[in-house]
């Protein structure tokens, strides 16, 4: 059976005590059993949208496992426009 985590975050630098990077993160699913899972960056949904995404971007990179969902904010538009046009083709980033 495939179990996948869609729901997931990488990077949260303002509560860093919460935060996982990709080779803890993939560890942690592969213990619960889940093969594949969908993260997106809690710091971006809270502002830091270059940051949080070029961060979930790099990790997801390095494990197969992992994919993400691009966060976007309304209050940071031109930069989620660019980082959309940078992205979208990329086959790790899901949505």
């Amino acid at each position: 059976m495939t179990l996948i985590d869609v729901h997931t975050h990488l990077g949260q630098f303002a509560a860093a005590r919460q935060s996982a990077d990709g080779g803890r993160l993939s560890t942690m699913l592969c213990q619960a059993g889940i093969t594949r899972a969908i993260a997106f960056s809690a710091e971006a949904c809270y502002g830091g949208i270059e940051l949080g995404n070029r961060y979930t971007f790099q990790q997801v990179s390095n494990f197969d496992m992992l994919a993400m969902l691009l966060v976007l904010h309304p209050y940071h538009y031109e930069t989620s426009v660019r980082l959309l046009e940078e992205f979208a083709k990329n086959p790790r980033v899901l949505g």
